[in-house]
């Protein structure tokens, strides 16, 4: 069996330098000039503040005097408070009922919207307009429709005669209300999910 031989070139031979090196310098200089707004706006606006709210955490600082390191005092203080003890477990309940709930049902949702059917683009838009209304507005409409003296969705309860809940004042329905009006603005994970 003879065997071939393909000679190589010289541009077979030689490594490809990365992007970053290829680049001229006006075309760097252009580039940086061009993201230097937003990396600022970053830096001055997001980074800034965390490192500052982070620092100022180990002091004790009433805005009017200087600050005094304190070290680890305020984290002390803050593990033994009960309001901020109570604030992480609200808050925890809240991510374990909201995060599997939002996921599993913009699953659902998009595999509804993912299949070919006569008007689908207009069901897409009428499930992604609750994300794009006010949070203001939703906020408003939310507590009307909470109401427990007059909302629409107590009145069907009080008609068939069953307790209707406080679901905005209530401790043990505030988190689980919260976490369905959240849900009200899936449109955005949808189209993750869509995608």
């Amino acid at each position: 069996m003879s065997s071939i031989a393909i000679p190589t070139t010289k541009t077979q031979q030689t490594k490809r330098q990365p992007f970053y090196q290829r680049l001229s310098f006006e075309e760097t200089f252009w580039g940086w000039a061009f993201a230097l707004p937003a990396v600022l706006g970053l830096i001055l606006f997001k980074l800034g503040p965390v490192l500052a709210s982070l620092l100022l955490s180990f002091t004790k600082y009433d805005i009017i005097s200087a600050p005094q390191w304190t070290g680890l005092t305020n984290y002390n203080k803050l593990l033994g408070d009960d309001l901020w003890l109570t604030s992480v477990g609200v808050t925890l309940r809240y991510v374990g009922l909201f995060v599997p709930s939002a996921l599993i049902t913009a699953y659902a949702i998009a595999l509804l919207m993912s299949r070919d059917v006569k008007g689908i683009y207009v069901y897409r838009t009428i499930w992604y307009l609750p994300s794009i209304v006010p949070a203001v507005a939703s906020a408003t409409i939310w507590r009307w429709g909470l109401n427990p003296e007059f909302g629409p969705i107590n009145y069907p309860l009080k008609i068939l005669g069953l307790p209707a809940p406080r679901w905005l004042t209530d401790p043990d329905w505030i988190v689980p209300s919260i976490v369905f009006i959240s849900l009200w603005g899936l449109g955005n994970t949808v189209l993750i999910f869509l995608a």
